[in-house]
């Protein structure tokens, strides 16, 4: 009798988060026409030196993505800064190692893609936004 209200509320704000979410990202490509002409040339360029290239650069944005997430769990604006700027550039640095250990016909392409993903993925998107009333 009681829940009933409250699950209801639950839902809704369940699916206004993921919503706001796919807001975000698809602001994000709509805004930076000029990134996405950029992500379209270097996804046909790395494709056409390796079919690997497009699994390579959905990894790394999974996982630059899924840090990000991490990132947004932890409280302090100071260790949240710290955290979301070490780990970009360590994933960045252990997944250009990857590639040019095992991949080197696609380093550089891959190693532009990476730069502008991650100078184009704000890690502000995936906090959650938390409305005051006064």
């Amino acid at each position: 009798m009681f829940i009933r209200p409250y699950i209801s509320i639950i839902q809704r704000n369940k699916i206004t988060e993921q919503h706001n979410l796919l807001k975000n990202l698809q602001n994000i490509i709509l805004r930076n026409k000029a990134s996405s002409l950029i992500y379209i040339s270097l996804g046909i360029t790395g494709t056409f030196f390796s079919p690997y290239f497009i699994l390579i650069a959905a990894l790394y944005l999974c996982l630059i993505c899924s840090a990000y997430y991490a990132g947004s769990k932890i409280s302090g604006v100071g260790m949240n800064v710290a955290y979301n700027w070490s780990i970009k550039w360590t994933l960045f640095v252990a997944s250009l190692f990857f590639v040019g250990t095992y991949i080197q016909e696609i380093f550089i392409v891959i190693m532009f893609t990476f730069i502008l993903i991650n100078t184009t993925i704000n890690p502000s998107i995936f906090f959650k936004t938390q409305q005051t009333t006064t």
